[in-house]
């Protein structure tokens, strides 16, 4: 068996919460979270986001960000009026995501140089091309891996024996 590669992280961190849960089920969405969001750090900006002042708390901090953005559109199966009062009248006050955007914003402004460079070539502002590419990474694709790539291997997965030996 080779040695694990010192650049990638070995199996066990993902599959730790496996190896000790005790009740005969374990829990992969914080796992698959840490997963999507250091792939799409290292791949997208070469770096590690557990060596940044963001730690592990960026997956945390996306989720809570992207809350306050759809909340609007969350439906939470209450009678209509109940639930328009609830959730689609009013904003979410800002001061509250205020401190955990700004610990996204970094780590994106201080890993993204090239990126920002070649944006203000074109024109576009360090910060307004930082904000659009936090916005890009963990909205569209930080998300996406979060919700419907687990969802494809599920049904890759119930597709059965004919689709996994198939060539």
């Amino acid at each position: 068996m080779t040695p694990p590669h010192p650049n990638h992280p070995p199996k066990t961190t993902f599959f730790s919460p496996a190896a000790t849960e005790s009740k005969g089920k374990a829990s992969f969405g914080q796992a698959n979270d840490q997963a999507a969001f250091n792939f799409l750090a290292r791949s997208l900006y070469g770096t590690n986001s557990a060596d940044s002042k963001l730690g592990s708390d960026g997956p945390k901090l996306v989720s809570k960000w992207v809350l306050f953005q759809l909340h609007p559109l969350l439906i939470l199966r209450l009678p209509r009026p109940i639930e328009d009062g609830i959730l689609h009248n009013f904003s979410l006050l800002a001061f509250l995501i205020k401190k955990d955007y700004q610990r996204l914003y970094d780590f994106f402004y201080q890993n993204s140089t090239p990126i920002l460079d070649q944006a203000e070539k074109l024109g576009v502002s360090r910060e307004e091309a930082c904000h659009n590419l936090l916005f890009a990474t963990c909205f569209n694709s930080f998300d996406g891996m979060k919700f419907f790539f687990p969802n494809m291997l599920k049904w890759v997965g119930r597709a059965g024996l004919k689709l996994h030996i198939k060539n």
